[in-house]
This record gives C-alpha cells, sequence and structure tokens, in this order.
C-alpha cells in the first residue's frame, strides 16, 4: 500500500511557488525518487499553497524528510512550515487519471500506473 501525504503552507502564493521551485524541485526530483517517491502536486489556494505527495512507503517519505540535503534545500528556501500535515498510510495507486489533452493515446483515459506516460 503507498503512503499519501498532504500540506498547506500560508502565505503569498505565488512568492510560496517560486521559493519551492527555486529550491525544493530540484532536489525533490533529483532524490525523491530514490525514497519511492511516485507523484507530487502543488496547487495555489486562498491562503496559500497544498502539496499532495503519493509515496511507494511512509518509510521511505520519513527517509527523505529527514535527508541532510533536503533538510538543506527546505532551509535555504525560507518556506514556512506547514500549516498543516496529514498523512495517509494505505493509500491506493490503481489507476493514473490523466486529463484531458495531455496525449492523444490517453485523452480523458484510465489507465494502469505504469503506462501512464505523465
Amino acid at each position: 500500500m503507498a503512503f499519501l501525504s498532504i500540506h498547506t503552507m500560508e502565505g503569498d502564493p505565488d512568492d510560496l511557488l517560486a521559493r519551492k521551485r527555486r529550491h525544493m524541485d530540484p532536489v525533490v526530483e533529483r532524490l525523491a525518487p530514490g525514497f519511492g517517491a511516485i507523484a507530487s502536486v502543488t496547487s495555489k489556494t486562498a491562503s496559500g499553497v497544498i502539496t499532495v505527495n503519493l509515496w511507494a512507503t511512509g518509510d521511505g517519505a520519513a527517509a527523505f524528510s529527514q535527508n541532510q540535503e533536503a533538510l538543506h534545500a527546505q532551509r535555504e528556501s525560507g518556506l514556512p512550515m506547514p500549516a498543516t500535515f496529514e498523512r495517509f498510510p494505505g493509500a491506493s495507486r490503481l489507476a493514473c487519471l490523466c486529463s484531458a489533452g495531455q496525449r492523444d493515446k490517453v485523452h480523458g483515459s484510465l489507465l494502469p500506473l505504469a503506462d501512464c506516460p505523465m
């Protein structure tokens, strides 16, 4: 079973996203897959941002959060601590629901995760 985490940060959404992209994303994109990261989505909200992460295991998520390079990137970003943080062990990851227009072969399709082109 997969592990889902959802956290929010309060502040100016554009500023939060810019700092995340500049400092966190390069480290996350390079290191997180080695800890079992499957997907991460961040979106603006009325009061900041929300991030939803899907991991293969909770242990992998916990190990990544203690990785020294990830911690350094977090400090350098100046991002605030999450306003909320929820963990959901036992999440299912059965399929990829690709949004319309992403690729002709999956336009509006529900695919097995292994076949997801995203």
